[in-house]
């Protein structure tokens, strides 16, 4: 049993299922056939200079059922993941081992901190995108066992039958809270338990959800039966957790933000004040309108319809509304800048929006002359002065300038996050004019008309520059929010808030890891200081309120075991950290060199259909055998032989359509006509060399003699294997069985070159 969990943290557990006591009645290596004995006897802790002993409990918990370990940033989640991950790779010397990512270069990270962890051997490990063809991660699948990638890499391997589902024994899911819906988390960890019942699942994630439901879902699409949850004032952590300033900076709108807001404004007032005569939407005031409340509006709508609203007129307004609303939020929030990139594009001559909103933005007077404005008040240089789109930057500008001269003489960073690529780009430019900053933009890998994204290798090329000191400052968007190791950060600026909680969390954890850090939240006066008061509210309420809930928490009760009762691991702390470099540079060409040498790939039933079989097919263990194999219930299908290719129909297929075909012919004319058929091929000198002796023919009850009895029982076998069978049946069936004694195979491909023929003893059919 587990210790009282201590003051402060939550440990949820679920007792072992009774079904799977039962399997104590057998050996480990039948009811485990993958199981090793010789090294399930114990389990291996990595020996460190500074063992954690939270650390240390939860790895413990993890191994022995399916966990979700929610820990605050920085604490060390990978390093229990590599633990957990190392252990079952030695349990399972032939089982596959996943650790999946949401984004690629996460699953970069995560394979050379797991590396460098547990030291696995390298050549059994891999990362997998969805860049590398097909036939290299067939080639991948079959000679690694332990793998790192994205969902939806792994979901694609699984639906296509390249992964093998019921090898895998452990699976880490890294940024558990997205595994919600449809994601590809949840369709993964499904496709897996389809055809495999026994398998660990290890969730990580800092923020599991908005709300308990949320966190509900995460437990129940994940198949979680215990539930490991620290906050930063849980008593095992504390030492190890850094403080954390925050600092909110509330700037007021310049005046241009102010006209160009009003002109906007302006522009929205029609299309809102019709939505709102024909009933579907609620105001017509801007101010109270957002982006989400006019999409949520559209959906209701066009379930429920008004009878007397114009359908064509009522889906336009929505369009201009919405587009209009969110141009309205980015002046708010990002400035003049980020407004006038979000509608040039509809002004443009060969724009890639609907030309119906473009028409309808360009017979707009008010809005042509905001445009207008805006062209004239962006496009000049001040002499020399920078224009700033939003008064935050300014403010930005100052915050960090500040920093570094606190900071002189010492290795300091920066980072500053910001949702909209334009101002990302914006601030670079701004903050690029001083020399004391190096600067590099962090942003996903895909491009616009106005902005290249950054692919993989320039992602990771700007992490490693930022955490080796080249960069002091990284201005990134979302995709900095999450998991990464961007390294040691004093000083983190957001430059706009977020609505979601999970986000303000990741966020703020990327400083604060190996000492304490300040958090600077910039934001406009008005929407978005309420907007960030309630996100700080909300994240304050939801982990009081999962704690709360913690024990209500409805766990997976099949909770697999993965041990054989007979065999009690015990902890054995070794020396294993990696003693060389992650080369994936060798990782990426041996990948390559083993695609080249694989020509086939594996036959392996698809997952579908494994899923076909293991429902309808497969014996379970309570089946004593093979069911009694009987012919007579499939002879529609056994008498016509299936195309072949490369491989020719063998001996053994060939006399059983023939004997099929025979049993027809005897159904259709009797052996009468038989016999008369085979009196052409009969000689006088055949018969007189072999005469048997004769036979009293002995009559039975009703007159009849023995053989015709003998006779009308094989009328009757005929009758109920052959059935029913039309004319057009017959002919196909005895064109097929002259096929199978042609000379080439059917399709017209001969045998194969390796002397593959119709001797063979497989059946090909």
């Amino acid at each position: 049993a587990a210790a009282a969990a201590a003051p402060g943290h939550h440990r949820l557990n679920d007792s072992q299922p009774t079904a799977h006591r039962s399997q104590s009645q057998a050996t480990p290596s039948q009811a485990y056939p993958q199981f090793d004995v010789k090294t399930g006897d114990h389990w291996i802790f990595p020996l460190i200079d500074t063992e954690r002993g939270y650390q240390l409990n939860i790895a413990k918990q993890a191994l022995f059922k399916n966990t979700l370990v929610t820990l605050p940033t920085g604490l060390g989640k990978t390093f229990i993941a590599a633990v957990v991950m190392y252990n079952f790779f030695r349990w399972y010397p032939t089982g596959k081992v996943v650790f999946m990512a949401p984004t690629k270069p996460l699953v970069a990270q995560q394979i050379e901190a797991c590396f460098n962890i547990m030291g696995f051997p390298q050549d059994q490990m891999t990362e997998i995108t969805g860049n590398q063809q097909s036939s290299k991660r067939h080639m991948l699948w079959d000679n690694k066992r332990v793998f790192f990638l994205t969902a939806k890499a792994f979901v694609n391997d699984l639906h296509r039958g390249v992964c093998p589902a019921k090898s895998i024994v452990c699976v880490v899911v890294d940024e558990a809270h997205r595994a919600l819906g449809e994601h590809a988390y949840v369709q993964a960890v499904r496709t897996i338990a389809a055809t495999n019942e026994r398998f660990r699942v290890l969730a990580l994630s800092a923020t599991p959800g908005n709300k308990p439901e949320t966190v509900q879902q995460v437990i129940s699409n994940l198949l979680i039966s215990h539930v490991e949850l620290r906050g930063e004032d849980s008593l095992d952590i504390q030492q190890y957790v850094h403080r954390r300033k925050i600092e909110s900076v509330v700037v007021p709108h310049s005046k241009d933000m102010e006209t160009a807001k009003d002109l906007l404004a302006d522009v929205m007032r029609d299309p809102l004040k019709r939505l709102k005569q024909n009933r579907v939407f609620h105001t017509a005031d801007p101010n109270m309108t957002s982006h989400y409340a006019l999409l949520k509006s559209r959906e209701e709508y066009r379930r429920r319809p008004p009878s007397d609203c114009r359908g064509g007129r009522m889906e336009n307004d929505f369009m201009v509304a919405m587009t209009l609303a969110q141009s309205y939020g980015l002046l708010q929030t990002h400035g003049l800048l980020a407004l006038f990139s979000s509608l040039k594009e509809f002004f443009a001559p060969k724009s890639s929006k609907p030309a119906r909103l473009c028409n309808e933005f360009k017979r707009s007077s008010s809005l042509v002359k905001l445009m207008e404005w805006l062209d004239n008040l962006l496009g000049e240089a001040g002499g020399g002065k920078p224009i700033y789109g939003h008064p935050k930057i300014e403010k930005l500008e100052e915050v960090v300038m500040a920093h570094f001269a606190s900071h002189a003489g010492t290795a300091t960073r920066v980072m500053v996050f910001s949702q909209f690529r334009e101002s990302v780009a914006e601030i670079v430019s701004l903050l690029s004019r001083n020399s004391e900053l190096k600067v590099a933009s962090f942003v996903g890998q895909s491009s616009s008309r106005n902005q290249h994204g950054l692919k993989q290798k320039e992602q990771l090329a700007v992490v490693e520059k930022f955490r080796a000191g080249e960069y002091n400052t990284m201005v990134a968007t979302c995709i900095g929010e999450e998991g990464l190791d961007i390294g040691d950060v004093d000083l983190i600026v957001c430059f706009d808030t977020q609505q979601s909680s999970t986000r303000l969390v990741q966020r703020m954890g990327r400083t604060g890891r190996k000492r304490d850090g300040r958090i600077v939240m910039l934001m406009s006066a008005g929407k978005e200081e309420q907007t960030y008061k309630a996100s700080l509210q909300n994240q304050k309420r939801v982990h009081k309120a999962i704690v709360n809930a913690a024990k209500r928490f409805s766990l997976y009760c099949n909770n697999p075991r993965m041990v054989p009762p007979e065999c009690r691991p015990t902890l054995k702390r070794l020396k294993v950290a990696a003693t060389t470099k992650y080369d994936r540079s060798a990782a990426r060409s041996a990948a390559r060199s083993g695609a080249r040498s694989h020509k086939l790939p594996p036959e392996r039933l698809t997952m579908s259909q494994s899923v076909v079989y293991s429902k309808k097919y497969a014996l379970s263990q309570s089946q004593p055998g093979l069911p009694q194999l009987d012919l007579g219930r499939w002879v529609d299908r056994q008498s016509v032989p299936d195309a072949v290719r490369l491989v020719c129909h063998s001996r053994r297929t060939v006399a059983m359509v023939g004997s099929l075909l025979f049993m027809d012919e005897l159904r259709e004319g009797g052996l009468a006509s038989h016999e008369e058929a085979m009196q052409q091929h009969l000689r006088r000198e055949d018969i007189e060399r072999y005469k048997p002796p004769k036979q009293t023919a002995q009559p039975t009850s009703d007159g009849a003699t023995v053989a015709d009895c003998a006779l009308a029982d094989v009328d009757a076998e005929a009758d109920a294997a052959v059935g029913d069978l039309s004319a057009g049946r017959r002919k196909r069936q005895r064109r097929s069985f002259a096929a199978l004694h042609s000379e080439e195979p059917l399709f017209g491909h001969s045998k194969s070159d390796d002397g593959v023929g119709a001797d063979d003893d497989d059946d090909g059919d």
